[in-house]
Formats: C-alpha cells, structure tokens, sequence
C-alpha cells in the first residue's frame, strides 16, 4: 500500500477526534479523587464546585497512585479542565437526549513529572464509539500537561477518569 495514502485515514480520525473533543468543552461536573493526609495509599474522591452547562455530563477522576502527602487539589482541577474543555467540546450533540441509559467511559493513564501524558488504558466502554472517542481524544488532545507539583517526589501518576454522559431526568 502506498505510505502517502495510508496515513490519510489516521489524519482524518484524530482531526474527527479532536473536532468531536472540542464539542464537549461546554458540559461537564467535576469530581477529583485523591488520598488524604491521614491514608496516603488508599484513593477517595472529593466533589468540586458544579460548574456544568450541560445536565447529563460529569467527569471523576481517581489517583490511583501514592500522593505522599501532597495537596494534588490545584493540580487536579486545572488538569481536569484542560480534559474537560476538549471532552465536552468532542461530545456529538444531544448525545445526553438520544441515549436511553446512562454510559460510562473509564480511562486509565499515567503523568510523568514533566506532565507527558502514557500508558493509556480504555477500562471501561460506554459501548457507543462517539462517547468512548470523545472521551479518548479529550485526553490525546490535550497532549500535554502541567509538570506535577514539585513536592511530588514520585516519578508519575497515574490516574482513572470516569466520563458519565446521563439521560434526560423524565
């Protein structure tokens, strides 16, 4: 096959990717899991400030590693809005008013210090592509992200987050 025209397909889908991550910018609740000062190894999860424009949305994410005492609070909040911008942004529109049921989109990766973003790991499908692609592409589109707080002595990160797309409330 000609190289030319089999990375065609690959530009087309990450274009789409982004395009569908952008589109969910506008939508989600936020949700940070993080250990606290007393149990450094066990993950808990605490809400944020519900800053949702669109009911039927809602992003939660857990570290899933050892926080050695350190506040990730700040760090969390402004990670999670980078993704949270491009998923709802990404989102195909009325994706909450067409689904029946509620789906659930959990993606594993790992932060180095230096905030380069590996190790991604699809958990758990909502079982409807344009969901589990947005959620994906908010976090390949954000590419990078802030180096991890230098009281941080781990060498990264890792985290879950749970993208809830919810029906409409009858």
């Amino acid at each position: 096959m000609n190289p030319s025209i089999s990375g065609t397909p690959r530009a087309i889908k990450r274009s789409a990717v982004f395009i569908v991550a952008m589109g969910v910018f506008f939508c989600a609740d936020s949700v940070i899991g993080q250990t606290s000062g007393s149990r450094p190894n066990t993950p808990g999860s605490s809400a944020l400030p519900n800053d949702s424009t669109q009911s039927g949305t809602r992003l939660a994410a857990d570290i899933l590693s050892d926080t050695q005492g350190v506040d990730f609070g700040p760090y969390m909040r402004q990670a999670l809005s980078m993704i949270r911008k491009l998923w709802v942004s990404s989102l195909p529109q009325g994706v909450a008013q067409t689904s029946n049921s509620q789906t659930d989109t959990v993606i594993r990766f790992t932060i180095s210090r230096d905030g380069r973003i590996s190790a991604m790991e699809l958990v758990d499908s909502a079982h409807q592509i344009e969901v589990d692609r947005a959620a994906w592409g908010s976090i390949v589109g954000v590419g990078h992200l802030p180096s991890l707080p230098a009281d941080f002595n781990g060498p990264s990160l890792t985290l879950s987050i749970q993208f809830r797309v919810k029906p409409p409330q009858q």
